[in-house]
């Protein structure tokens, strides 16, 4: 199933194609979760920081960490969006902060 989703930004093309059997992966931005139009509860992931995406649904945008543990696939909510920003989400001291 393809469809076309409308992510936008300097380091990004217009639009990108999301295949259902593969995430997406971007450099996650503070203008582009503002001009984010999925709404569809869909997981971006991060370019720069390894297991760093958002969430992109109708009202909110959740940082998480992704991991996989004894063959499992883990995800831990960091924060929302704009609450707490990209930079901050990326840092090491979000992490601690959600597995506290």
């Amino acid at each position: 199933m393809k469809r076309l989703t409308r992510v936008s930004s300097a380091e990004t093309p217009a639009f990108v194609l999301v295949l259902s059997c593969k995430p997406v992966i971007i450099t996650l931005t503070e203008s582009l979760l503002e001009r984010l139009t999925a709404t569809d509860g869909r997981i971006l992931r991060d370019r720069l920081l390894c297991g760093f995406a958002v969430r992109a649904n109708e009202q909110s945008r959740t940082f998480l960490i992704a991991a996989s543990v004894k063959g499992g696939h883990v995800r831990m909510m960091l924060g929302y969006w704009p609450l707490m920003g990209v930079e901050q989400a990326r840092s090491p001291q979000a992490f601690e902060r959600a597995s506290a």
